[in-house]
């Protein structure tokens, strides 16, 4: 079995500011009132976040706009041509 690490809401919010996705205990912890934020584990009383999920979650989710759609497009058009 792999010897992952979990960490508690203060060192999680401490992995968060080191990685760029400053994020305070208290905001963790209001995050995971409202059912959003990174996952975690409960553990009785415990909250514990994998550092892996914590890492994907400062990653976010790309947002596509007009510019960035129309690019990929033209990326892809030129691929395809053979000169």
């Amino acid at each position: 079995m792999e010897n992952l690490k979990r960490l508690d809401t203060k060192q999680a919010a401490d992995y968060l500011a080191e990685i760029g996705a400053k994020a305070t205990p208290g905001t963790l912890e209001v995050w995971r009132s409202q059912g959003r934020g990174p996952r975690f584990f409960k553990i009785g009383r415990m909250v514990r976040y994998d550092p892996r999920d914590l890492w994907r979650f400062a990653q976010g989710r790309p947002v596509e706009t007009v510019d960035s759609i129309e690019a990929r497009q033209q990326a892809g058009a030129r691929v395809g041509v053979v000169g």
